[in-house]
């Protein structure tokens, strides 16, 4: 769980496990940076192409800092519609009923800028309650909207978060604090933000944000910077990444239960939110594969992820034929674009 008076996991944008750049697409929640998603809604128009990536720092440019995240746009959009929206965000796990109630506040301190002239950026919060059973609808918390610059700056706003009393929460205890950068909204979507107006891409350029930081109160403390290894082993109870930098790791181990199929695991560690859901990124037989006990590869296989346990990873292959029951089976990772994603993001 993250710590009750600086939430933020990977504020510094240190970890990104999964790669360290990629594109945003219209209508999906994309995590590229761990723990941050990208979310976009063009609602009609047309969106420029979009690239979140992360970026260095010159040293002493920031204090505490090395890296950022970076938005690149090459254009403006075309014809957004009114309900359209490009937000950046963090779900802070267990943050509405540690941090929000009547009168209670959040401060959120960040730096930014933006090589587009004018470019605004909206300041939101959301504070939502959880899932199972019948919890009570989620809350906004009164947003603002800076002007970014050229040049970094950093800028801080508090939130004042909404009353508990009379909300349900949900049986799953997965309720959380939504904290949103909004860099395109729509015009029904301006209040949200303090907002006169929507907001667009403006043009050509690049949107940065740096060593953001969420605290308890009405103050922002001074950032505190956490190793790498303390801030990718927070980020890994929700999304873990088995990669490779070589040629042919073997990753995932286990046995045939029958000629068309094999059962294979992988011990996680520390155990995850929950049970993870298990993506394999790349090309079958290009970027991965799987090999008999002989080490011989069976091409063409289906993988189907079976999660029972938040602390292991499986993975059933099926294949017409290519099996001797009982015999040992790997999974191999043939490049570093084969990737296996365990993902128990809230």
């Amino acid at each position: 769980f993250p710590s009750h008076d600086r939430p933020i996991i990977n504020g510094n944008f240190d970890v990104w496990q999964r790669n360290t750049t990629g594109s945003t697409p219209d209508g999906v929640s994309t995590y590229i940076t761990d723990r941050w998603f990208d979310f976009v809604a063009r609602d009609g128009g047309t969106l420029p192409t979009l690239t979140r990536s992360r970026q260095s720092l010159s040293p002493g440019e920031i204090p505490n800092s090395f890296h950022f995240s970076r938005l690149a746009t090459n254009g403006a959009g075309t014809s957004l519609g009114s309900n359209s929206r490009h937000e950046y965000i963090q779900r802070i796990e267990n943050g509405t009923r540690f941090l929000c109630g009547a009168g209670r506040q959040i401060t959120l301190s960040f730096w930014a800028r933006s090589s587009i002239a004018g470019k605004r950026l909206g300041l939101f919060g959301f504070q939502a309650y959880g899932t199972g059973g019948t919890p009570s609808g989620g809350d906004n918390f009164t947003g603002s909207t800076i002007t970014l610059t050229s040049t970094w700056t950093r800028y801080t706003y508090t939130f004042t978060t909404t009353t508990l009393s009379g909300k349900t929460f949900g049986t799953n205890n997965d309720d959380y604090i939504e904290l949103r950068f909004g860099i395109v909204w729509g015009s029904t979507r301006a209040t949200l933000y303090n907002a006169v107006g929507a907001e667009t891409y403006v043009g050509s350029g690049n949107i940065d944000i740096a060593q953001v930081q969420v605290c308890a109160g009405n103050v922002a403390l001074p950032f505190q910077p956490k190793s790498y290894d303390e801030e990718l082993r927070a980020c890994q109870r929700y999304c873990k990444v088995l990669s490779t930098v070589g040629a042919n790791e073997q990753v995932m181990y286990g046995n045939a239960i029958s000629a068309n199929e094999a059962i294979v695991f992988r011990q996680l560690g520390s155990p995850m939110r929950v049970p993870p859901t298990i993506t394999i990124s790349g090309t079958i037989d290009v970027d991965y594969t799987t090999v008999n006990s002989v080490l011989v590869a069976v091409p063409s296989a289906t993988y189907t992820s079976v999660q029972r346990s938040p602390d292991i990873m499986r993975i059933n292959v099926s294949k017409t034929a290519g099996f001797t029951a009982g015999e040992a089976v790997q999974i191999r990772l043939i490049t570093s674009t084969g990737k296996i994603i365990a993902d128990a993001e809230l």
